[in-house]
């Protein structure tokens, strides 16, 4: 603690800061009821690091991400490499990115090493970023720039469907459904009608553990997604076990807004 300050002091000089920064940066603060009070020194030490990471910020300036590397001249392009060339390549522009503050990564498997590397020296070198002293990292993804459906549509099918209906996850309710939805070849009902019945299945069962989930297959064809697999999904109730398998779909219709959102589910072995 500064010593020419108390802790009521320092109380004082912190709700003082907080004054300056509402005023200066439009920031909030908010204490939830019943939470325990922080100790002054730890607040004061927190609000000088929001304090200073907001005034780099104002004196930041914008530069290329080809700039922030130092505009390097002994990058290849990818016409000057042999295709087995391209991974030692890859992982070299990283490795120079990340040494100057940049993380870069890709998660679809389905993205080629000539396609990453061609974004990595023509695309990603012109994009911007406020340059300023900070402790962290600036994170990019390839995806973000070129989003793969089959291979998000297969991630939301797994994580966000299927492992939170017959697998550990029990928050169901964060399944990205379209307004109506059809599960197991029933007809259509609303989001309440669906989540009801994933709760009044899950409850059936004092366990439920995915033994084996895998896809299959992926169809996409404009806005409309299909993903299917196979399950082999272990079920307990308060004195018997058993294992029910069989195939799955998921099927996604792409709105407006370009989000794809689940209208259709089907589990084989599943009886909700």
């Amino acid at each position: 603690m500064p010593s020419h300050f108390s802790p009521d002091e320092l109380r004082t000089e912190n709700d003082i800061l907080k004054m300056k920064m509402m005023l200066e940066y439009g920031a909030e603060f908010y204490t939830p009821a019943g939470a325990p009070e922080l100790d002054p020194e730890i607040e004061h030490q927190f609000l000088q690091h929001i304090r200073e990471f907001e005034n780099n910020w104002k004196t930041a300036r914008e530069i290329t991400i080809w700039e922030k590397i130092g505009c390097p001249e002994n990058i290849p392009k990818l016409h000057q490499l042999y295709e087995a060339q391209i991974p030692e390549a890859i992982e070299n522009l990283q490795e120079l990115l990340m040494e100057n503050g940049i993380y870069f990564s890709v998660m679809s498997p389905n993205v080629t090493p000539a396609d990453l590397y061609r974004f990595m020296t023509e695309e990603l070198p012109q994009l911007t970023l406020y340059d300023h002293p900070s402790p962290g990292m600036f994170c990019l993804v390839y995806d973000e720039f070129h989003p793969d459906p089959h291979y998000e549509n297969e991630q939301i099918a797994l994580n966000e469907c299927l492992l939170r209906i017959i697998g550990e996850k029990n928050d169901f309710q964060a399944i990205p459904i379209d307004r109506f939805i059809s599960l197991n070849e029933e007809p259509e009902t609303g989001r309440e009608i669906f989540f009801d019945q994933i709760a009044r299945f899950r409850r059936k069962f004092r366990s439920i553990n995915s033994i084996q989930l895998d896809v299959k297959k992926t169809y996409l064809a404009g806005n409309h997604c299909t993903v299917k697999g196979y399950h082999e999904t272990g079920l307990c109730t308060g004195n018997h076990c058993f294992i029910a398998r069989g195939s799955w779909q998921v099927d996604f219709t792409q709105n407006d807004a370009e989000e794809w959102l689940v209208h259709s589910i089907k589990i084989e072995g599943i009886h909700f």
